[in-house]
């Protein structure tokens, strides 16, 4: 319902301007708040009609994203085990990229994360277009997420989605994969493009990895471990 999803998005924003992500206040973009929300929606089992319950599919018209889960959005203390990136007003040029590496551990590291899949969405908020348009991205982005080089696409395509500004890749994860995620700006009808990026799963940091900095403004990201 509308007011379920304002309630989530306002404890979300809370998150951000709490403690709970840094040791300081963090005013979030509405387009961040939109990546974590949908970056941890969770498919329904079903959806019923009348009397009879009807099967769906991910990314199908009766579910689109799922069900708003911020147990499987946000990295809470004492209530979930995983890891969160948050990546918020990063700007991206026409054919430019941006690019994080990100190594899979899970339980078998001795840690507590318990994640079983990687998530990662990406968000922005496009110019407006020409009303009835066919095309009507202007500036399209890409999320490009690649699992021990096997590339994978959002929104449960085969292909590039070209239609939305709003572009999820989820996958079961095992020990030891390895996760590069990429912004690509394909195609800008402006110089740049400001982004969002929300990721959740279970990451090992070493030197083989790049490690995100501490979440600020335009050019810096933040790794929370819940604990």
């Amino acid at each position: 319902s509308a007011a379920a999803a304002s309630g989530t998005a306002a404890l979300a924003r809370q998150y951000f301007e709490s403690d709970k992500f840094t040791s300081r206040p963090i005013n979030p973009t509405a387009t961040l708040i939109k990546a974590v929300l949908i970056n941890g929606a969770q498919d329904l089992l079903g959806v019923q009609y009348t009397k009879h319950i009807f099967n769906v599919t991910s990314y199908d018209n009766n579910q689109g994203f799922g069900r708003l889960s911020l147990i499987h959005s946000l990295a809470l203390d004492n209530v979930n085990h995983l890891h969160f990136i948050a990546k918020d007003r990063r700007t991206v040029n026409d054919q430019g990229s941006d690019k994080i590496t990100l190594y899979w551990h899970g339980e078998n590291d001795n840690t507590m994360c318990n994640a079983t899949h990687f998530s990662a969405t990406l968000t922005w908020t496009d110019p407006p277009a020409v009303p009835y348009c066919k095309h009507c991205v202007l500036n399209d982005l890409d999320l490009i997420v690649k699992r021990n080089g096997h590339k994978l696409y959002p929104n449960g395509l085969q292909e590039r989605d070209v239609t939305n500004n709003v572009e999820r890749v989820r996958v079961a994860a095992k020990y030891g994969d390895k996760f590069v995620v990429k912004v690509q700006a394909t195609n800008l009808v402006t110089e740049n493009q400001t982004y969002a990026l929300a990721i959740t799963g279970c990451f090992r940091k070493n030197g083989n990895v790049e490690d995100p900095t501490i979440y600020e403004n335009t050019s810096e990201s933040t790794l929370r471990l819940s604990l």
